[in-house]
């Protein structure tokens, strides 16, 4: 079953709670700005705002801004989502030691055969 209200609560969970890096004090205003417009449901702002975050290569904001590439439309509607772009943050983030980032690249070549897709459309 397909329920996209279901998987973006659990990716805003996994997200808000399931990212445990430390943010460096300069990135943290910026980060919790860009996660207020996420609240909001302004996902295309808040992918922007992230967007100079993650060229710093901070964890955290690797992971979110990953995930949302990864999803793309699916979860967050319009916009210029990559999934090859999420797949690269995400690789970037287990680099890093994220177990999340980790597990979701193990699963997801799984996972996209059993949705007979490509991962991200």
């Amino acid at each position: 079953m397909h329920c996209p209200h279901l998987y973006k609560s659990a990716a805003a969970a996994l997200l808000l709670f399931g990212c445990a890096s430390t943010v460096a004090a300069e990135t943290a205003p910026r980060f919790d700005d860009a996660m207020q417009a996420y609240e909001l449901g302004h996902y295309t702002l808040c992918a922007k705002q992230l967007r100079h975050i993650a060229d710093a290569g901070d964890l955290r904001t690797l992971e979110v801004l990953g995930f949302m590439h990864w999803y793309g439309a699916r979860l967050y509607g319009p916009g210029d989502w990559d999934g090859s772009f999420g797949r690269e943050l995400l690789m970037r983030a287990a680099a890093q030691g994220s177990g999340v980032a980790t597990v979701t690249l193990r699963i997801a070549p799984a996972h996209v055969a059993a949705q007979g897709g490509t991962g991200h459309d």
